[in-house]
C-alpha cells in the first residue's frame, strides 16, 4: 500500500487529529513487499528519517522520526525543527522497522 499526503493538513497534530495506519508493513521479512508513505506532495528538498532520535536536529531540511512507544510519527516538512504532521503507525508484528525505503519523498 501506498499512503499519499497532498498537504501536512492531511494529517494534523494531536489525538484525534492525525491519522491511524493500521497493520504498516515496513518489510524486512524477505516477501518484499512493503507499505510507504509518500510525502512528496508536502516536502521540498532533502528528506532524512531519524529513526527513534525523539527530536529534530534543526538542519534545515524535511525530517521524521518514529516513537515505537507511542506508535506517532512525526514529521517536520519544511526543515524548522517543528512538528509539522504526526501520524499513528501500528507495525505489523516481525515486519522491519521503518526506514528511509518507507518513505516517497521525490527528492
Amino acid at each position: 500500500d501506498v499512503f499519499i499526503y497532498q498537504s501536512s493538513a492531511d494529517s494534523s497534530i494531536g489525538l484525534g487529529n492525525y491519522d491511524v495506519i493500521t497493520d504498516f508493513d515496513a518489510g524486512g521479512d524477505g516477501s518484499g513487499v512493503v507499505d510507504q508513505i509518500d510525502l512528496s506532495g508536502v516536502i521540498t528538498g532533502a528528506f532524512s528519517y531519524l529513526e527513534e532520535a525523539h527530536a529534530f536536529t534543526n538542519t534545515g531540511s524535511a525530517q521524521a522520526f518514529y516513537d515505537s512507544n507511542s506508535k506517532i510519527l512525526q514529521i517536520d516538512v519544511d526543515g524548522d525543527a517543528q512538528v509539522d504532521a504526526e501520524m499513528e503507525i501500528k507495525l505489523t508484528t516481525v515486519t522491519g522497522t521503518l526506514d528511509n525505503t518507507d518513505f516517497i519523498t521525490g527528492t
